[in-house]
């Protein structure tokens, strides 16, 4: 009935519907718990807090950069600095900017979509349906406009317009706003599908193509070429100590058809995350080979050779050659080339979705559409079975701004450390971070592998008590924690924190050491505040 509704209308009916159904990522969490809700891991614990520096250093705060570990990181370290949207992180605080940016993002992800899906399917209800689900499934949103502009680049390559002033414009603006470490890998794959779709085929000659490719990718690199600069100076980074273990009992093919499905065998927040691919990946799976589009199978099998490449970087082959590698080889991760798996699905589906034949379509886009409302709902459903089931006491809801940040806590922390350092025990260093207090300890990708020896120093007693832990800060490193293995007899070496430049220790435990003094223990509900003699 709707969709038959929506197609006897305009495109306006077909955006309002698609756009009220993206908007429960917002309206269903913010009623149900007062703030909106998201996944967490790498967002609120990293990259947020990086922007959110970014947009302090821009209001002309010269000691913003001096909170991460003792001010040795500096622009050169940060991914984003250069790209217009985060203009947003310098005029609004840290959690609408991310909220306007993920917006932005999924509006942009939508329209281009759908814009580019009525070359393939003149269905407007379908081009809505798959536009919506690119939407909603095309995340993080924080790494910038990189991936949601691909089914415009793809557009411009297929169509018969001539590159005008206001293509250039839009792509120089869009390869700004692309963070290179995270699209650059998917470019390839986005040029493969060009091959795949074009109808004369692709031809070496075809300046066009050349063309937008060459403008997106130069309008990305003068964005992050603080990146690359890095990469290339005499900074030795923590990353060119990064080990990867082969996994003697690996079953590549079990891990290939992980990697495929998306599956997850317990029930977490991964689970709940990977959910709507898993649905997608499982009825293309059942659809894609009954079908005559060609096009569609193509991609399909293009979805399952980067699978492959994912599983490769697993086999010992390959973790072998990495291990031995130095310099930039080492720096660089390819498994992001599995961010252009979003478009490679939607590019199926709306292909999927022309054939007549498929006997079980009508399920398929109820499928698609569960998918859709799974999206916007999915960050939502541990926090109300903590919180309304299980009936967890004291309940800290991580997955919003201001039940990860603890920003009412930390202001009365903030009053007693002013501007001395801190070191996070238990607790999220980069918390304190968003808070504006300075730490020796965090979680950064980037950072110079000096100061990952040096802080090893203060966590050493503790990583060598488990095996796990010392080979994920040892073969990593990335977060730097000071991990407790024991909270009831915590090893940290606190001369070593104050000789790092810590004064305060901020604990989600009680902790026992003549090396202490507490200094607050009602400031919050969910950490203690501890001077180091």
């Amino acid at each position: 009935m709707l969709k038959e509704l929506l197609n006897r209308k305009n495109n306006s009916s077909i955006h309002i519907v698609f756009l009220l159904i993206l908007s429960l990522n917002y309206l269903i969490p913010f009623l149900i718990f007062g703030n909106i809700t998201l996944f967490y891991n790498d967002v609120l614990d990293s990259e947020v807090v990086y922007n959110y520096i970014i947009g302090k250093h821009y209001s002309g705060s010269d000691e913003a950069l001096n909170l991460f570990i003792n001010g040795e990181i500096n622009l050169n370290f940060l991914r984003r600095i250069f790209q217009p949207l985060i203009i947003f992180y310098y005029l609004f605080n840290l959690e609408f900017a991310y909220w306007l940016t993920d917006v932005f993002v999924k509006l942009v992800s939508y329209f281009t979509f759908y814009s580019f899906s009525k070359k393939i399917n003149d269905n407007l209800f379908f081009c809505g349906l798959t536009a919506c689900l690119f939407a909603s499934i095309n995340i993080p949103t924080h790494n910038g406009l990189g991936i949601a502009i691909f089914p415009y680049i793809i557009f411009l390559c297929i169509s018969e317009e001539k590159i005008s002033i206001k293509h250039l414009i839009i792509l120089i603006f869009f390869g700004l706003n692309s963070d290179l470490i995270f699209t650059v890998f998917a470019l390839p794959f986005l040029f493969i599908s060009l091959i795949i779709l074009s109808k004369k085929g692709f031809k070496f000659y075809d300046l066009k193509s050349i063309k937008i490719f060459i403008i997106f990718s130069i309008s990305m690199l003068i964005s992050n070429f603080n990146l690359i600069f890095l990469s290339f100076s005499d900074v030795t980074l923590h990353r060119e100590e990064f080990f990867k273990e082969p996994d003697i009992n690996a079953n590549l093919l079990i891990y290939f058809l992980v990697y495929l499905l998306h599956f997850i065998n317990e029930i977490n927040f991964s689970f709940f995350f990977n959910l709507p691919y898993f649905l997608i990946t499982f009825f293309l799976l059942l659809s894609v080979f009954f079908s005559n589009q060609k096009k569609a199978i193509y991609i399909f099998f293009l979805v399952i050779a980067i699978q492959a490449i994912l599983t490769f970087l697993r086999s010992e082959i390959y973790l072998n050659f990495y291990n031995d590698a130095s310099g930039l080889a080492r720096t660089l991760n390819f498994g992001y080339c599995s961010t252009i798996l979003p478009f490679l699905y939607c590019l199926v589906i709306i292909h999927l979705l022309k054939d007549n034949k498929i006997f079980f379509k009508n399920f398929f886009q109820v499928i698609v559409f569960v998918s859709i409302i799974l999206s916007q709902t999915n960050s939502s459903i541990v926090p109300f079975y903590k919180k309304f089931i299980s009936k967890e006491e004291n309940y800290r809801n991580i997955y919003t701004f201001n039940g990860y940040y603890l920003f009412d806590d930390y202001k009365k922390l903030k009053k007693i450390v002013k501007n001395e350092r801190t070191i996070s025990v238990g607790i999220d260093p980069m918390i304190a971070i968003a808070n504006d207090i300075a730490t020796i300890d965090g979680y950064h990708n980037i950072y110079p592998l000096s100061y990952k020896k040096k802080f090893r120093a203060v966590i050493e007693n503790e990583i060598e008590k488990n095996n796990d832990f010392k080979k994920y800060y040892d073969n990593w490193g990335s977060r730097i924690y000071a991990f407790v293995i024991d909270p009831s007899n915590v090893s940290i070496n606190f001369i070593e924190a104050k000789n790092l430049g810590a004064k305060y220790v901020i604990s989600k435990y009680d902790l026992s050491s003549n090396r202490l003094k507490l200094v607050c223990d009602d400031c919050s509900n969910f950490v203690k505040l501890y001077s180091i003699k």
